[in-house]
């Protein structure tokens, strides 16, 4: 199974915005994939057929655009053929409520047109191009939904550390982080009142103490570390409610 593709294309449509949200572009320049999303995408011929047909629907481009058209066409002339590609081969795998996943394989002009059996080729690993595109968007919704929980933590106007009950630093807020930097070779003491609320600098003799030192570099997921006792800084202990 060969494509002879000299380059290949993976595009995320958004539907409400009409544009590209996603572009990534192998065998080219890194220009190219920033020229297609913030201009040429609008503008691909194919991508625009394809985006209109059902997932599974593999379309090339020699049977929906002739060479007239092509001569013609801004798309071809000042896109493609500056890059040396001329002939396309694409479809849309997956696609939701907001958006579309779309997959694209490019030839240069002497490789010649994708062929009958170029398409039942990319038929036999259709599913698993599926498979990677619904990953790809699921992974997109899970960014989005973090960066939405991070932006509410953020806007809070206390510092908010996450933290798992082994010492693990899961979550910080911008507050947080701010005073993190701000004492970065700083011991941190940390106490509880009889009713459960932190209080920093608390002292009680009676009792173990126990200091909190951030490591000089913080990044999520590593332990917090916990140092020797040191007299004078204690963590104390909420009583448990009998309810």
């Amino acid at each position: 199974m060969y494509l002879d593709a000299a380059v290949s294309h993976f595009i995320v449509w958004d539907k409400q915005a009409n544009a590209a949200s996603f572009s990534v572009l192998t065998g080219i320049p890194p220009d190219a994939n920033r020229s297609y999303a913030a201009y040429y995408a609008a503008i691909d011929p194919l991508l625009q057929l394809a985006v209109d047909h059902s997932p599974g629907a593999w379309l090339r481009c020699q049977e929906h655009l002739d060479e007239n058209f092509v001569r013609r066409n801004e798309f071809y002339q000042d896109y493609l053929a500056p890059y040396g590609l001329r002939y396309l081969l694409g479809g849309k795998l997956v696609e939701s409520d907001d958006c579309s996943a779309l997959v694209t394989l490019l030839r240069r002009p002497g490789q010649g047109p994708f062929s009958d059996s170029d398409v039942a080729c990319v038929r036999r690993i259709e599913g698993h191009l599926q498979r990677a595109a619904r990953l790809h968007l699921a992974a997109g919704d899970l960014r989005a939904h973090a960066q939405m929980s991070a932006s509410a933590l953020n806007s809070l106007s206390y510092a908010l550390w996450i933290v798992t009950a082994e010492g693990s630093l899961r979550h910080l807020n911008t507050r947080a982080e701010a005073i993190l930097q701000a004492n970065d070779d700083q011991t941190r003491p940390l106490a509880r009142t009889e009713r459960g609320a932190c209080t920093p600098g608390a002292n009680d003799q009676g009792r173990r103490s126990t200091e909190w030192r951030k490591p000089r570099r913080y990044p999520l997921h590593r332990k917090i570390e916990r140092q020797t006792p040191v007299p004078g800084l204690c963590l104390r202990r909420c009583p448990k409610s009998p309810h």
